[in-house]
């Protein structure tokens, strides 16, 4: 069986949790032999590399050399959409035979891509990564507390199964620093439609200020919201209030419960990554970031994009 781009980057992130081979296979809904076999395309490397496995397995798949003249035609367009866009190969193939026309498959864009990294070595760092899981905080925590909160359980249907638009889940993006500035995400259930915002630290007073501000600008209703269990999010009652909505919680530690923000988290990630201040990050810059990810299609859209989707709700993006 021939995995993906995206099941090789989860064996990787998997491997960094230390789970098993048998456990990783349940994961991505493979046999753990071919979890097995697809280990060996790094055993020469102290640990396993998504990207190098998913290079190597493209090379031993297309055996040539070069490409064809009918896809060389389609080289500029696949590295502007790469460059400019920051699409995924995936996106790009999907995007343009949505607009209608033929294109390379998959594996040729990145095949594409590849060729051109010896003559354009910052093509990688369009490619998306997984990063490092995240380090337990060590300091003392000195936030507000949470209280009245109502459990995801009680959450109305329309947010579960994700039938409407406007609920939402919400998270924080924090710099270098726990008492430096973060970014407040906003994630929409059923679109994927993300609001962005800066706080200047992750206290509750400011992270709750962030909040209000991007109610404000906020082109859908705001139904429901829910939050993980972070202590910034002790102004949910404020919130609730001032922005005709009603919040819910997560179970602890239960990230899985808020997926559609935690895979939103990582795209960011790409154009603010761990390690780097948010301190002097401009706000015209953030609002370019997510115009770009709410324009970007996503492939569990059909490949429309977020604000596609909208502006047109009569799509089916379930």
């Amino acid at each position: 069986m021939d995995l993906t781009l995206s099941q090789r980057y989860k064996i990787e992130t998997y491997l960094e949790e230390g789970y098993s081979n048998s456990l990783i296979s349940d994961k991505i809904n493979v046999h753990k032999s071919t979890v097995g076999r697809e280990l060996k395309r790094c055993d020469h490397l102290d640990r396993y590399d998504a990207v190098y496995a998913h290079k190597r397995y493209l090379k031993k798949k297309c055996k040539q050399t070069g490409f064809h003249s009918s896809t060389i035609e389609y080289k500029d367009e696949i590295l502007s959409a790469l460059e400019v866009n920051q699409y995924s190969p995936e996106q790009i193939v999907n995007r343009k035979r949505l607009e209608g026309g033929s294109f390379p498959c998959v594996e040729t864009v990145y095949q594409i891509i590849y060729s051109q990294m010896s003559q354009n070595p910052s093509l990688k760092e369009h490619l998306r990564h997984h990063k490092k899981k995240r380090r337990p905080r060590a300091s003392k925590e000195t936030r507000g507390k949470l209280t009245n909160r109502k459990n995801i359980r009680t959450r109305p249907i329309e947010a579960d199964n994700r039938s409407e638009i406007g609920h939402w889940e919400a998270d924080v993006v924090i710099g270098t620093k726990a008492r430096s500035a973060v970014l407040v995400t906003l994630v929409d259930r059923k679109s994927g439609y993300l609001l962005v915002g800066k706080a200047n630290s992750k206290s509750e007073n400011d992270v709750g200020a962030t909040l209000l501000s991007m109610y404000e600008r906020t082109p859908i209703p705001w139904y429901t919201i829910t939050f993980d269990n972070g202590k910034e999010f002790a102004c949910h009652q404020k919130i609730e209030e001032l922005c005709n909505t009603v919040a819910y919680f997560a179970d602890p530690y239960s990230s899985w419960q808020r997926g559609t923000n935690e895979n939103t988290n990582g795209l960011l990630r790409q154009y603010f990554p761990k390690g780097q201040s948010m301190e002097d990050v401009l706000l015209k810059y953030i609002s370019k970031i997510e115009n770009k990810l709410n324009n970007r299609p996503r492939k569990r859209y059909g490949f429309y994009s977020p604000i596609e989707l909208i502006n047109n709700i009569d799509i089916n993006a379930a």
